[in-house]
């Protein structure tokens, strides 16, 4: 499907997990996703996980360890270079077993769908569902597994999955995998997503280990009618929460308590319109694409 024609002024909603959780304040979301601001510190923890992701990516494709360790290297630019290279080379060989469809691993699984448009204050909306699978992996029993790798600090195992289990982003995913199963996969894979036969398992990296230890996490699941919910749901909070937050945001993180660690705070409570203008001259402008993370 593709958006339909109009000749009033389109904008385009790239829908992701990450933009979803940016939503708690109308205007940090309008300063993320609609303007493309930026914080110019990169946060280790995010590095860091990207650099694991890189090396996971290259081993799952059936690459070899050194060059896998050289592109997370290349990939990093924090200090903590020794326990990136134990956390890499501690990965088991056979963690996860990818589907593969006509020589390509279904690894780092791009995904880009269009879903629908929405007229608002004189604009159409097109909106996109987007997101990247770490893997899918097909069982004999037709059962599709999301694997999703997480990296952590905290020492508890179950500390790690009890808060990834009731992560939007989890639900997002099972719910995009479902509802755009035949515009994601081939359809061997889509068949079965499609009949809600997927679940999702969090591989968390736990870095406090010694040596740092890859571990699985139980299967996460929603049933059909848990997805429905949550397409309502979701339905809502885009009439209600993002498509103001395009057209007039409020600064609602102020009414949730979020402002405090928000990179934007200095811009929301400028004093004046110098001093807002010097903190915006901070940040850099980078379009949000979830493509490109």
């Amino acid at each position: 499907m593709i958006p339909p024609k109009t000749s009033a002024p389109t904008r385009t909603i790239l829908l992701n997990a990450s933009s979803l959780k940016y939503s708690h304040c109308q205007r940090r979301y309008h300063y993320m996703v609609v303007e493309g601001l930026q914080s110019g510190d990169s946060h280790e923890a995010l590095v860091f996980g990207k650099a694991v992701h890189k090396y996971a990516e290259h081993m799952l494709k059936g690459g070899e360890a050194p060059a896998g360790l050289n592109l997370a290297m290349q990939s990093y630019n924090g200090l903590d270079t020794a326990r990136l290279a134990k956390a890499c080379m501690a990965m088991p060989s056979h963690i996860v077993s990818p589907y593969n469809f006509e020589g390509k691993p279904y690894v780092e699984h791009k995904f880009k769908v269009y879903w629908r448009s929405v007229m608002y204050e004189g604009a159409q909306y097109d909106i996109y569902i987007c997101g990247t699978f770490d893997a899918i992996s097909l069982y004999a029993d037709g059962a599709v597994e999301i694997t999703d790798w997480k990296t952590s600090r905290k020492w508890k195992r179950q500390d790690v999955f009890a808060g990834y289990r009731v992560s939007v982003q989890m639900r997002f995913y099972l719910w995009a995998a479902w509802r755009f199963a035949h515009d994601i996969f081939d359809m061997t894979v889509a068949n079965q997503t499609h009949r809600a036969n997927v679940f999702l398992r969090i591989g968390a990296v736990m870095l406090s280990a010694q040596p740092p230890t890859w571990v699985m996490g139980t299967p996460i699941m929603m049933a059909a009618t848990e997805l429905d919910a949550f397409e309502a749901l979701l339905s809502e909070h885009i009439a209600q929460v993002i498509l103001p937050a395009w057209h007039n945001p409020q600064p609602t993180g102020m009414l949730n308590n979020t402002c405090e660690k928000c990179e934007f705070v200095n811009m929301c409570f400028a004093e004046n319109d110098t001093a807002r203008e010097q903190a915006r001259q901070q940040l850099k402008v980078v379009p949000y694409d979830p493509a490109t993370f």
